[in-house]
Order: C-alpha cells, then structure tokens, then sequence
C-alpha cells in the first residue's frame, strides 16, 4: 500500500509540474506562438483602421453639429453659423456675429461650442488627403485653407444658416488624417447637408 501511496504522490508531483492550469508546457508554448502570429498581421490593419476611424468620426461630428445648428437657426428665427478657424485647427459654432457683423472675426462673436480637431488624434485636420479633385459635381481645384464656405469676400470660412435653413453659400469643408484619407462636409444653398469620402477616384 506504501509503495501505491508513493507512486501516486510522485506522479501527482510531475502532473502538477508539467501541467498548468488545464494546459501543458507544449500547448501553452503553441497557443503564444498562434497569438504571436496573429498579432503581426493583424496589427498593421489596426494601424490604419484606428486613424481612418477618428477621422470618420470627426467627420460624423462635423455633419451633426451642422445639422443642429440649422435646426436652432429655424427655430429661434435667427441665423447661426460654423466659423472654420483653419489655422487653429478648429472650428466654431456661433448663434450671434456680434456688433462688427461679422461672423468671421470671433471678436464679439456669441461662441456656443469649440471643437479642436486635434483632439481625434491621428493626424485629423483641415486637409484634402489623397483627393484630387474637390467634392463638387465638377469637380476642379481645392480652395487653398480646405475650406470653401464663405459669407461673403469680407467673411471667410464661414458656414451661415438663416432662419428658413437657407445656407448662405454653398461650399465643403474638408478634413484628413495621417494615412491621407479624406472627407468632405458640404451643403448646399438650400440647407441640405452632405457627407462624403474619398475612395481613390472619386467622392461618395
């Protein structure tokens, strides 16, 4: 009876050593090298879906707060706008243009929101990418701060909503990242919005 005690405790002693949790030293070192594996193809994907996937954020944020602000410029009966400050690398959102009338200069300006681009990362700014044409029907040059909504010569770079959803100029704001892809917000002199991409050859 010793002698099976002791063959048992030995054997109990081995298993405990070469198995751990269910798994041998074998299993374990193939299950790291799978993962190991998986890991070095999968992270190049990851690196450039994670700046694509900021940048369409930024995007989505852009066309949504557009939306808002010309809901609230109909229904408070008052023009609101989007103050593109490129240089900043932001933009504004304003229910008032101030004493100077102009929406572009910020002074006096009723600034009700600031989003700074950098804040998304991956390189997300004003910027056209790839792209090679601009996301009008016509297509033709990009204006040379990525910015063609104005308020006039005397106002740049601003996106003007009236009190009837009129947009005071058409135009598109574009915005890009570290990897070059692009997207464009627009809208058009009617109100409607618009959200687009460049997929290699073409808006969409």
């Amino acid at each position: 009876m010793n002698d099976v005690n002791e063959t048992g405790q030995n054997g109990n002693a081995e298993r405990s050593f070469t198995d751990l949790g269910g798994f041998t030293l074998i299993e374990l070192v193939i299950v790291m090298g799978i993962v190991a594996v998986i890991a070095t193809f999968a992270y190049p994907n990851f690196k450039n879906w994670l700046p694509n996937y900021r940048l369409k954020a930024a995007a989505r944020d852009l066309y949504s707060k557009m939306q808002l602000i010309r809901l609230k410029a109909v229904k408070e009966n008052k023009s609101w706008a989007v103050v593109f400050d490129v240089n900043n690398n932001k933009y504004h959102l304003c229910s008032e243009a101030g004493a100077d009338g102009l929406w572009s200069t910020l002074i006096d300006d009723k600034v009700v929101e600031t989003v700074d681009l950098t804040t998304y990362k991956s390189g997300v700014s004003f910027g056209h990418g790839n792209a090679t044409t601009n996301a009008t029907t016509s297509g033709g040059i990009f204006p040379m701060d990525n910015v063609s909504f104005t308020n006039g010569s005397s106002d740049p770079n601003v996106a003007v909503f009236t009190s009837k959803g009129l947009c005071v100029g058409s135009g598109y704001c574009y915005l890009s990242n570290s990897a070059n892809t692009a997207y464009a917000v627009g809208a058009q002199t009617s109100g409607v919005i618009v959200l687009k991409k460049w997929t290699g050859s073409k808006w969409e």
